[in-house]
């Protein structure tokens, strides 16, 4: 299972920002602005928007802020950076679009860590929008400013998954991988969307190194379960299924697909328990995996 793409870029970018911020400015500024900075970022509001939340006073709070406090140009980024996101997990792209414009506009250096963080949740509000050829250019502009972060990768595999290109999206993770060989969340993102594609003897080699990073990571044993569920050994796709829960992978996917392959095992009346559930969590389970050639 791979964590929805952009969702975690969004996190890890944003998330990240204001702390890569504050790291490049202790090597920039004086101390007297890191004071400020500090000042800044414990005001209630500043706190409220920062939060990254969906609820609506987290976009109340980042607006109040823009309206009714002067800010310098790093601050408004800061601000506009929150807004946006929450603009994105609202559904709000177009909003959000216009408050990543805000962030690169108020920042001059275009290599900086919130710059890069704008450009990339801007490509997933405009590939949100359907608007593939920005969210693309953004993408790439992302990896050519930055070559030596993973964001841009991991965007436009993003993308290619989008576009079911899934063979592309598993090649974006090479250099994700050569950045972080000692993290598995890239081994295991690749195996999974290798395991789309077909590429079965790769992508078990994937999954088998997450796990050698991360024995109990509950996603990559989720994804393993899927090699062996598509190479046809059912029997251990249900064993990699049931570790997989019992390492806290308790969402919809890994539900649904323990479901499937327990009626593949003859376990039918467990199967459709399993099936069930996964529904609750998200209805639209069934037909994401229906478009992998997956059906009860």
């Amino acid at each position: 299972m791979r964590m929805n793409a952009f969702g975690k870029i969004l996190g890890i970018a944003v998330c990240g920002v204001i702390v890569a911020i504050s790291v490049w400015g202790w090597l920039q500024v004086p101390k007297m602005i890191e004071a400020q900075n500090a000042i800044f970022e414990s005001q209630p509001h500043y706190h409220a928007c920062a939060e990254m939340g969906i609820h609506q006073e987290t976009g109340e709070a980042c607006s109040w802020m823009l309206a009714h406090r002067t800010l310098s140009p790093e601050e408004r980024a800061k601000v506009l950076i929150h807004r946006g996101v929450w603009y994105d997990r609202a559904g709000r792209y177009r909003d959000a679009i216009r408050d990543f414009d805000g962030v690169l506009a108020a920042t001059d250096d275009k290599h900086a860590l919130i710059a890069l963080a704008a450009l990339t949740d801007r490509s997933y509000a405009e590939s949100m929008l359907g608007e593939t050829a920005k969210a693309w250019a953004d993408a790439d502009r992302v990896v050519a400013l930055a070559p030596d972060n993973i964001a841009g990768y991991e965007a436009r595999s993003a993308l290619h998954e989008r576009a079911r290109q899934f063979a592309l999206a598993a090649r974006d993770f090479d250099p994700v991988i050569r950045l972080k060989p000692d993290q598995a969340f890239g081994y295991n993102d690749r195996c999974w969307l290798r395991a789309i594609a077909g590429e079965l003897p790769g992508a078990l080699a994937d999954c088998n190194k997450a796990l050698a990073l991360a024995p109990d990571y509950g996603a990559a044993l989720d994804s393993r379960a899927f090699v062996y569920f598509r190479m046809g050994d059912y029997a251990k796709a249900r064993e990699e299924y049931d570790a997989a829960v019992a390492a806290g992978s308790k969402v919809a996917a890994t539900f649904y697909m323990r479901g499937v392959t327990k009626l593949k095992v003859g376990g039918p009346n467990d199967g459709k328990i399993d099936i069930m559930q996964a529904q609750s969590i998200d209805p639209g389970v069934a037909a994401r995996f229906a478009a992998y050639g997956v059906r009860p």
